[in-house]
């Protein structure tokens, strides 16, 4: 069975070492019935059931379709479109601000303002690229996957939990 790649099976679902234990159980009985040359009811059933168990582990065996592949795909491309970093550095900004007694739409404001100011100078940009910054405004405000509503105080302070090592570098606004 190690010939199998990205198999997407799991625990109960799993049934090749039943089948495959099943066919083996099965063969001393074929073995004896075929040698004897005696074609009975109860041989056709057992035949049946050896070829379906053959058949169930074969398809496994033979199978060399990767059915996970969209599933790691997506985590791929999941990666390259998720805003958590984005999330992650603007938490990092506003939850201290707000802290010192800011409201939410003071603190999004600075956070703009250092993102208008970080697409000026390759210096605060932290070697991240310029589309990096622009994906997090729109019209001047923060995009609507930051506002309020889709992004709470509750959401930002996971978000400040974690490592800071995968976003720039956060500003000292004061």
């Amino acid at each position: 069975m190690a010939v199998i790649r990205y198999r997407d099976t799991g625990g109960e679902l799993d049934q090749r070492d039943h089948y495959l234990e099943m066919g083996r159980e099965l063969l001393p009985y074929i073995h004896q019935e075929l040698d004897e040359k005696k074609l009975t009811p109860e041989y056709v059933q057992q035949w049946g059931k050896i070829m379906f168990c053959h058949g169930y582990v074969a398809s496994y065996v033979l199978d060399d379709t990767d059915d996970l592949s969209h599933k790691r795909a997506g985590q791929k491309t999941g990666k390259l479109r998720s805003k958590d970093p984005q999330r992650k550095w603007i938490a990092n900004i506003m939850i201290p601000l707000i802290d010192a007694g800011l409201t939410r739409d003071q603190a999004e404001l600075r956070v703009v303002e250092h993102i208008e100011a970080a697409l000026q100078s390759t210096e605060l940009q932290g070697g991240f690229p310029e589309d990096w910054f622009k994906s997090i405004i729109t019209h001047g405000d923060l995009a609507a996957t930051y506002d309020f509503k889709h992004f709470s105080a509750k959401a930002m302070r996971q978000f400040v939990r974690e490592p800071i090592d995968d976003i720039p570098p956060i500003p000292e606004i004061p």
